[in-house]
């Protein structure tokens, strides 16, 4: 009784191990069709098919500075890399993609707030700064060009609250950076589209109007420590 039972379980062990690699292929294929032949060529790999784990899919072949630019990296849900695309591709399809999320606050520890522009879904609720880590790029540096970006400055250093560096895990795949504003400096964004609250302005707002924050803004209220971390 026992070994048909181990019997059993070491055939549906096998099915699903075989049937994430006929999807990580699947994926791979769709992926290649996606995109033109000749500028991201993938190398064939050298294992055989029944071997083969998703783990050992190649990456796209490197990329100039400018095609960099323009692509992120498809992960598992260890991070581990698979391949990279577009990020419209990767979100059309629902693929994992690493991100990275900064929360600026005042001189007086209020977390900085902004109306999140056109996107479909999303435009207009209350967003904190956040964005896909291009390929090759590092979570802090993807944090660091999120701030140029709203603020037009450099020289700011970000502090990691949670990630896929080895930081207070809220998930692999989302990075949290916080910023200590200096007094007086703030976001390039209109009056009206901007707001400053506290710890218990944030969790009211999370209690009685959850529709009008972004996805990102609700996870980084989840991370432990969010106004309290230097």
């Amino acid at each position: 009784m026992g070994g048909d039972r181990e019997f059993s379980l070491k055939k549906r062990v096998d099915r699903a191990h075989s049937g994430i690699i006929q999807a990580g292929e699947k994926l791979l294929d769709v992926t290649r069709r996606s995109l033109p032949a000749a500028k991201h060529s993938v190398a064939p790999s050298k294992q055989s098919a029944g071997s083969r784990h998703l783990s050992a899919f190649p990456l796209y072949a490197p990329c100039g500075a400018n095609e960099q630019e323009k692509l992120v990296e498809i992960v598992d849900s260890h991070d581990r890399p698979l391949l990279c695309m577009p990020p419209e591709e990767a979100l059309r399809q629902g693929l994992s993609v690493r991100m990275v999320a900064v929360a600026l606050f005042s001189r007086q520890g209020r977390l900085i707030v902004h109306k999140r522009p056109d996107d479909p879904g999303f435009t207009g609720r209350w967003d904190i700064e956040a964005g896909f880590v291009l390929a090759g790029e590092a979570r802090e540096d993807a944090a660091l060009r999120l701030i140029a970006s709203c603020m037009n400055l450099h020289g700011l250093s970000v502090t990691p609250l949670s990630g896929g560096d080895g930081y207070g895990r809220l998930s692999p795949l989302f990075s949290l950076f916080i910023v200590r504003l200096p007094s007086g400096l703030y976001p390039k964004y209109a009056a009206q589209d901007m707001m400053m609250v506290d710890a218990d302005e944030l969790t009211g707002l999370i209690r009685d109007v959850p529709e009008l924050l972004s996805p990102e803004l609700l996870k980084a209220a989840t991370v432990p420590g969010l106004f309290y971390a230097r």
